[in-house]
């Protein structure tokens, strides 16, 4: 089932009857946007590291590749294609081991990331709509269509 929640700027929240409502003060606003500019940051970090371990490891550590053949098995594994590649499959028993485990580090860093991602941008649409609703209806139609926020539940 989908729904539809709109929000518009005659929509108050008291903090104080509310435990769970929007900041509505612009230094909370504020506040938030750090918060999420910093989970952000991390989850970007965290892919990074991805690719800068397994290239370590398969440069240097366990197989001898160059950094192109690594880069390559480090994106392919990480997106769960698998073209089946022998040449890029690790050779050595470290290696392998190494990549088994790290196929799992490498898929949980993945997935952690694109949610944090998507919480990124759909948490800084609900800050426009909180901005709108302390600044007043002048803003609220600079917001525009971007507030219609579709909500989906899984039965």
């Amino acid at each position: 089932m989908t729904t539809t929640a709109r929000f518009t700027a005659n929509n108050t929240n008291n903090n104080d009857e509310d435990p769970d409502a929007p900041p509505q003060t612009q230094e909370e606003i504020a506040e938030d946007a750090k918060v999420r500019a910093e989970k952000l940051k991390i989850a970007v970090i965290c892919i990074i590291s991805y690719f800068v371990i397994g290239c370590i490891a398969f440069c240097f550590v366990f197989e001898s590749w160059t950094f192109s053949d690594a880069m390559y098995m480090l994106m392919v594994t990480l997106v769960t294609v698998g073209y089946g590649d022998r040449n890029g499959a690790p050779t050595t028993q470290g290696g392998r081991l190494f990549h088994t485990f790290f196929v799992l580090y490498g898929i949980s860093i993945v997935a952690v990331a694109l949610v944090e991602i998507a919480n990124y941008f759909l948490e800084k649409r609900e800050a426009m709509l909180k901005e709108a609703q302390v600044n007043g209806t002048k803003h609220l139609e600079q917001v525009g269509s971007s507030l219609i926020v579709p909500c989906i539940y899984f039965a």
